[in-house]
């Protein structure tokens, strides 16, 4: 029976709450594509499992576009050469004008590069006035 796993960052986190399914949560906030622990993670998930990951944007002002997108394609790749379905979810847009143009060009760099069946597009993050709301 295969498992669904996630692993990732913040985002990653909060996936499975509401559905039927049992998940098992390795997201961490905070994290980057460039931690190690996600790439072990990934060894120890089960053949056949569903992956769901979350990575690239608390990466952004740190390391290039180009090399952000490198590291989701390489963990990608990692997950299915381990023999897991992968759903790769995709940061989302901000509405924040200091943020805004840096995760379009993040979000359309990796929507280039992956197969548009294995993206989950997470949509616009809310602003701190909306959750307040």
């Amino acid at each position: 029976f295969p498992s669904h796993d996630i692993v990732g960052d913040s985002h990653a986190q909060g996936v499975g709450g509401y559905s039927g399914t049992q998940w098992s949560n390795m997201g961490q906030t905070g994290s980057s594509a460039f931690d190690k622990q996600h790439l072990e993670n990934i060894k120890n998930i089960p053949a056949g499992s569903v992956v769901a990951l979350s990575m690239g944007a608390n990466d952004l002002g740190k390391q290039k576009v180009s090399d952000i997108v490198n590291q989701v394609n390489k963990t990608i790749a990692a997950s299915k050469a381990q023999g897991h379905k992968v759903v790769y979810l995709l940061p989302t847009a901000s509405s924040n004008p200091q943020l805004q143009q840096k995760r379009e060009e993040l979000r359309q760099a990796l929507m280039k590069s992956l197969n548009s069946r294995d993206i989950l597009d997470l949509g616009t993050a809310p602003t701190s006035k909306a959750f307040k709301a």
